[in-house]
């Protein structure tokens, strides 16, 4: 497994402030792919890689792309149900870029909301991005008001992707 280093920053979106940090992930080889859609890249995000305290404030994973790669989102599943430590949880999962949601529209991941098993990413064909220059593409989870990324005390998403090199 490779780590890849992603960049602290506080961005605003929609009122509410966003941290960036790592992701972790795992090139497949070519018999998992067979049973993955394709996908040759597999991100793996678990509750422990949420660094954020402040309440209301989305946290976002960032992936590096080099300058002439390909990239999209083939399906994300929720291994593991989130939980937070407080009583109403919400954490919802969108991938993008300048586009928050280019790559994956809002997907429910806690247990105390309507939990979202699995869900497909936007059309590759499309919604997949050839990359000139070097950018990131952005994880971002936004918790419910009361709760911080950094108080949930279990789960892990899956997100099954394709890199195009």
């Amino acid at each position: 497994m490779k780590k890849l280093i992603g960049m602290l920053a506080v961005l605003a979106l929609a009122g509410a402030a966003i941290a960036a940090t790592t992701v972790d992930v795992k090139h497949l080889g070519v018999a998992e792919q067979a049973g993955h859609l394709g996908a040759n890249l597999l991100v793996e995000i678990e509750y422990s890689d949420f660094t954020t305290t402040a309440t209301n404030t989305a946290e976002v994973l960032t992936l590096d792309i080099a300058a002439g790669q390909g990239f999209c989102v083939l399906y994300a599943k929720t291994d593991v149900e989130f939980v937070g430590a407080l009583g109403t949880d919400s954490l919802t999962l969108t991938i993008g870029n300048t586009d928050v949601d280019q790559y994956l529209t809002s997907m429910q991941l806690a247990t105390e909301s309507t939990e979202v098993s699995g869900k497909f990413g936007l059309d590759p064909g499309t919604d997949g991005e050839f990359y000139e220059t070097a950018d990131t593409i952005d994880f971002t989870f936004t918790p419910n008001a009361e709760n911080a990324t950094a108080d949930f005390t279990a789960g892990k998403v899956s997100i099954y992707c394709k890199l195009i090199e």
